[in-house]
């Protein structure tokens, strides 16, 4: 799971992945992660706040190396603005990590 506070806090959905604070929306955040900055799509529920620390974790990356994109940079990268990004479909060839609770 890569949503939650900061502080390790779970999700509305809670440490089992239970769907209490999901609404059936999600959300496609663009994000740059790695040394070499390559694009990365998330997929999560759209109510969730995003840790970028455990998304780092999850995918064996330093915390300080992911970051969440710019509008500007995410239109260029996804060829949709903020708010209207889909999960596929991207301008750019981008990886996408779907959260599980998303399920």
């Amino acid at each position: 799971r890569v949503i939650g506070s900061e502080a390790g806090g779970e999700s509305a959905g809670g440490p089992e992945g239970g769907k209490a604070g999901y609404d059936g929306h999600v959300k496609s955040l663009v994000f740059r992660i790695g040394e070499d900055q390559s694009p990365l799509v998330l997929v999560c529920p759209g109510l969730d706040k995003v840790n970028t620390k455990r998304v780092a974790r999850s995918l064996g990356y330093k915390p300080s190396t992911v970051q969440l994109c710019s509008p500007q940079e995410a239109l260029a990268l996804s060829g949709y603005r903020v708010g209207t990004v889909p999960p596929f479909g991207h301008r750019t060839r981008m990886r996408t990590i779907v959260e599980s609770s998303v399920f």
